[in-house]
């Protein structure tokens, strides 16, 4: 039940607060080319706060102001390292919001704690509507491959990383990229990748692009994903077989069927593979 008594206090408290901010708001967002309107300013610092009581809407408001938050854009990135601090707040280095001093030291602090689950969020995974919008192509302990069905389901397993399949604020993409073909979401090692063979597109929990011919959470993929994957990896582009240890003959004639050049990458092609990549 909602105590009215002190949500009418904490608004009392904040609309004080901002009439003795409200001059240097309005010389703040001069120099912000993301924002126009101190109103919308402090509409946006209550609505990135996400606790219930608003307890770090001042804390967003005084950062903003000594250009710890650099624009007004940033808030929704605020939001986030917010989320992740007050719920691991009693695991943090610094438990009072008011020792920290900027937006990016606020994220450093909470980068270690990002997209990991308390223990109602694990019971969660195994519900029937996750498994339901999940694909799991291979799970073994921690290390998986899998395929998000849903934008929900991409944007749970995409907690802690910064792809705009797994936006929960702004524009989700994910029913762009699947459209065109499956998203797959790797977690490997403790971390997470996302692949999507349709566009090349393979990136990192920070959404950097990634060298496929280099790295090594590819090999280990294109290995583990079975071979039906692999005929679809193939099929859309033939150089694919490279990455694929031990293809079977199907494989690689599905390879040089694509592209015929591909038979460069092919150890001990048998002859049937060798006639198709020369016919």
């Amino acid at each position: 039940m909602i105590n009215f008594k002190h949500y009418l206090i904490e608004r009392v408290d904040i609309e004080k607060t901002l009439k003795q901010m409200g001059s240097k708001l309005e010389a703040r967002i001069k120099s912000d080319r993301t924002a126009s309107d101190t109103r919308k300013v402090v509409e946006g610092a209550i609505s990135s706060d996400p606790t219930p009581n608003k307890q770090y809407t001042l804390w967003i408001l005084r950062t903003y102001l000594n250009k710890g938050i650099n624009l007004f854009e940033d808030f929704s990135r605020t939001s986030e390292a917010l989320k992740v601090f007050h719920k691991h707040k009693t695991k943090m280095s610094k438990k009072d919001i008011n020792q920290i001093k900027s937006l990016s030291e606020l994220e450093d602090m909470v980068e270690a704690f990002e997209g990991k689950l308390s223990g109602k969020e694990e019971k969660s995974i195994l519900s029937n509507k996750i498994k339901k919008e999940t694909t799991f192509v291979y799970r073994s302990g921690k290390d998986i491959i899998l395929i998000p069905k849903t934008e929900a389901a991409s944007c749970f397993w995409g907690k802690g990383t910064k792809w705009c399949t797994a936006a929960t604020k702004g524009k989700n993409e994910f029913q762009g990229y699947n459209k065109q073909g499956p998203l797959y979401i790797i977690i490997k090692g403790g971390k997470k990748y996302q692949f999507h063979m349709e566009t090349d597109s393979y990136m990192d929990e920070k959404d950097q692009d990634q060298d496929l011919k280099t790295n090594e959470v590819m090999n280990w993929f294109f290995d583990k994903m079975g071979e039906k994957a692999q005929l679809a990896a193939v099929q859309h582009n033939g150089y694919n077989i490279q990455y694929i240890k031990n293809p079977s003959e199907k494989v690689q004639l599905a390879a040089v069927q694509h592209n015929g050049y591909a038979i460069g990458y092919i150890k001990n092609p048998t002859q049937k593979v060798m006639d198709l990549a020369n016919n």
